[in-house]
């Protein structure tokens, strides 16, 4: 999709769902793949998955995700199509967050049968995290370039 193009409004945050067919959602992402084929770039998926908890349960939940960096980064690292993954921790919310960004749908659901990170989210539940479910993975609609300084943006828009 060209950036002088306009999608629905409603696409906007909508994640893309695990089921072919029917359905607003699965026409938007075969519209958007239709658009994205010969154009030369990539239309990486951003997955996210929020974890909750009580007040009383973050210190500890926020320090057990940090102390799991070593056990899932080296088979998350390894894993075809990443391209960029983050953890992170809202303590106003209470919710932790890994966001990842994948070069297509079916890399980022590598995840979903990750055996080192289904272990540890059993362990996150005995301690009394709640995961948001489904986890989303979005389809890329448009981004912004990596720097946070003004104008710097528009030299990369494009993946």
């Amino acid at each position: 999709m060209r950036l002088t193009e306009r999608a629905p409004a409603p696409v906007i945050g909508m994640p893309l769902r695990a089921e072919s067919g029917g359905g607003y959602t699965a026409m938007v992402v075969r519209a958007a793949r239709r658009a994205a084929k010969g154009t030369g770039r990539m239309q990486p998926v951003v997955r996210v998955s929020i974890v909750r908890c009580a007040p009383e349960h973050f210190a500890e939940l926020r320090q057990m995700m940090a102390e799991a960096d070593p056990v899932l980064r080296p088979g998350i690292e390894a894993m075809a199509g990443l391209l960029a993954f983050y953890v992170g921790a809202d303590e106003a919310t209470r919710s932790l967050s890994n966001v990842s960004v994948w070069t297509s749908l079916e890399a980022a659901r590598q995840m979903d049968t990750f055996q080192p990170m289904l272990e540890l989210g059993k362990v996150f539940v005995a301690k009394g995290a709640t995961f948001e479910r489904p986890i989303m993975n979005y389809a890329t609609l448009w981004r912004l370039g990596g720097s946070a300084v003004p104008g710097a943006a528009a030299a990369s828009r494009s993946w």
